[in-house]
């Protein structure tokens, strides 16, 4: 599990950390915004409570008939306005969307103190005795409660609006205490994470090194779990993918040449005359690759010049007369293998192995049935009998077909090759001790090499560089298939010549 998250956050770690660094930013950001919005809001009440409470100074200096008193004078009462104004101009530039009512309710305020102020002014100075007292209510006293009134809904909206804020303010808080902790560990854990991978890109560096330095530089299969974990370590997937691919095209590249020789090549005949295209002719032949096949009388000068403007050379039916005459028969692949499991199926029944067959009907092969069938039977054999218990019993064949040349994979999950045996079999490290071959090899070979087939082991691993299967291969030559078109002849001339040639 710790495995597959690791390999799930890997590639996102950069991007957590970035992610976690500007979630931050925005926090305290956010934090600091509405921190100062409540500091406005507090002072912006404050502001109203101090200007209502010079109202309320001017009123009660009215009702005790203190003419001579500071409230009632004109400059009191107009820093008493002007202090509403500022009130006003403050909310609106500070809250003129959250507080739009607010701000009408105090401009309503603002100019109904202007006219309060007028009415205490107007009223005679009667104090609170006689008749003066009833003059006094019934002209400012009224006004007065209205104004109470509209200071208490500013005051209202206003508290209404701090809690909003102190809300949002709580999660700020939440928000920049969370990443404040987390922001520190995604970096701490990707400065880490590069120091692990330069550790680990060192040790590939000493690994290759090493290998280099050593007599295993021939070992593909180590060659390729240092590369391979490399690439890995820097989190390039799809170059991993890359090299399987490219592993998977050279092997078969190269068994296919390994086979295909010169006379299944298409060769562009340079002589200067027919003596030397005569001569070019017999050299495809000679470099055949079956050494089992014994070359044909070539062709004379007298056939290479039937025709001042034709030659005819009957490629595709010299070689067929060829391999015919050595005794090999056009067989067809999934028979072949069929065969062979026919003969072993009780055993594979009592052993329990799962037999997948990936075979096309319409693969031909050049061969002789004898050899190849045994061949393959005691293939099967061995590969039967040394399925482990804890193997998987497993044995795959599949076929595959590149150009003139036909691979015939047997892949098992029984016992691997040793590393002395393949250093030995792919002529790496001479010796005449095969011991390491059991007897079902050594009569496989010596059966396909009779009839010029390559067999190559190999040991299969998978990402890690464990060993998890052997793999043997056979390299056979494509029999033509009769569906398809063949070239029969070569023919030269101008091109009046060729068109003349073709309309008869």
């Amino acid at each position: 599990m710790k495995k597959f998250v690791n390999s799930l956050l890997k590639p996102k770690r950069s991007h957590l950390l970035l992610v976690s660094l500007a979630g931050l930013i925005w926090a305290t950001s956010g934090l600091q915004t509405r921190s100062l919005q409540l500091k406005k809001i507090s002072v912006l009440q404050d502001g109203i409570a101090t200007c209502f409470s010079r109202v309320n100074q001017s009123y009660t200096a009215k009702l005790i008939n203190d003419s001579g008193s500071l409230f009632l004078s004109d400059g009191f009462m107009a820093t008493t306005e002007e202090c509403f104004g500022e009130t006003l101009a403050s909310l609106e530039n500070n809250f003129s969307v959250a507080l739009a009512g607010a701000s009408k309710t105090l401009n309503t305020l603002s100019s109904d103190v202007h006219w309060f102020h007028e009415k205490v002014k107007q009223v005679g100075s009667g104090g609170l005795g006689g008749n003066s007292v009833k003059v006094i209510i019934s002209n400012i006293g009224a006004r007065f409660e209205r104004l109470e009134i509209k200071r208490d809904e500013v005051l209202e909206k206003s508290d209404l609006h701090r809690e909003v804020l102190l809300e949002k303010l709580n999660v700020f808080k939440w928000a920049f205490y969370l990443l404040a902790l987390i922001t520190p560990l995604f970096g701490f854990w990707e400065v880490l994470s590069n120091r692990s991978r330069e550790l680990n890109n060192a040790d590939s560096e000493l690994a290759a090194v090493e290998f280099l330095d050593s007599e295993n530089y021939f070992d593909k299969s180590k060659a390729e779990v240092v590369i391979r974990k490399a690439l890995q370590n820097n989190g390039l997937p799809t170059v991993v993918r890359l090299l399987d691919t490219y592993k998977a095209l050279y092997a078969n590249r190269s068994a296919a040449e390994a086979l295909t020789d010169s006379a299944g090549k298409g060769t562009i005949l340079k002589g200067k005359d027919a003596d030397e295209d005569q001569a070019q002719i017999d050299k495809i032949w000679n470099e055949s690759s079956v050494p089992s096949l014994k070359v044909p009388k070539p062709l004379n000068k007298k056939h290479l010049e039937q025709s001042a403007n034709s030659q005819v050379v009957s490629v595709e039916e010299t070689w067929e007369d060829k391999m015919k005459a050595e005794g090999f028969e056009a067989l067809g692949m999934e028979g072949v293998i069929t065969k062979g499991i026919d003969l072993i199926a009780s055993k594979v029944f009592t052993a329990g192995v799962e037999v997948e067959i990936d075979v096309e009907d319409t693969v031909k092969i050049w061969s002789k049935r004898e050899n190849i069938e045994q061949a393959i039977y005691h293939l099967l054999v061995n590969f039967v009998d040394n399925m482990g218990p804890d193997s998987g019993k497993s044995l795959k064949i599949e076929t595959r077909q590149l150009g003139s040349t036909v691979l015939l994979d047997f892949t098992s999950g029984g016992a691997k090759f040793e590393e002395a045996f393949l250093k030995n079999i792919n002529g790496i490290e001479k010796s005449s001790d095969d011991s390491a071959l059991n007897i079902d090899f050594k009569v496989s070979r010596q059966l396909v090499n009779e009839i010029g087939t390559k067999m190559s082991f190999e040991n299969v691993a998978n990402q890690d560089g464990r060993i998890v299967a052997s793999k043997v291969q056979l390299v056979f030559r494509a029999a033509s298939n009769a569906a398809k078109g063949k070239i029969r002849d070569v023919k030269r001339g101008t091109k009046k010549e060729l068109m003349r040639n073709l309309s008869n």
